[in-house]
């Protein structure tokens, strides 16, 4: 698929009906199996996967971008290189300023779009540490799903896990 051509709605909605497929295959073969090994589950306590609750997490995207705006993009934090720092604040200015109402609405938490493992290096974080420039971005309540010049990146939001947030290193 061309840039030029590039769709992001449209390529989101085939991976997501070819989920659904896949799942309703998965019922149909046995539902009874399936229910018997998710009964345990459902009677034993949730698991705290979002343990990490960040220090300062303005809950609106218009404090998000505040938060951001307050920071030095010639100031690296310690760990951090310079020109992962200058990316990373960049790419996280973009999407407060133009996708979070759409991410909120979908349900990505500001930890899922603006959360950074400094000690891992670059893409290990959240949203805004993976997009290295791409410009291009959809979202859906599962998945964003970006294109830039130099490629595309996918992201699933069930296999995020809560980080500081980049305003907090």
């Amino acid at each position: 698929m061309s840039a030029l051509a590039f769709d992001p709605h449209a390529a989101l909605a085939e991976i997501e009906s070819r989920d659904g497929l896949r799942a309703n295959r998965a019922k149909e073969a046995n539902p009874g199996e399936a229910l018997a090994r998710l009964a345990p589950l459902a009677l034993s306590p949730a698991p705290n996967t979002k343990a990490h609750r960040p220090a300062f997490a303005p809950d609106a995207p218009a404090a998000w971008a505040a938060a951001l705006t307050m920071l030095d993009a010639s100031r690296a934090p310690k760990g951090i290189a310079p020109d992962w720092w200058r990316t990373l604040l960049a790419d996280a200015l973009w999407i407060a300023r133009n996708h979070a109402e759409a991410a909120t609405a979908f349900g990505w938490t500001v930890s899922d779009l603006f959360g950074i493992r400094p000690h891992f290096g670059p893409g290990h974080g959240g949203l805004a540490d993976r997009l290295d420039g791409a410009r291009r971005l959809a979202f859906t309540t599962r998945i964003a799903h970006w294109q830039g010049d130099d490629g595309e990146g996918w992201l699933w939001r069930h296999t995020l896990d809560a980080k500081p947030l980049i305003w907090e290193v």
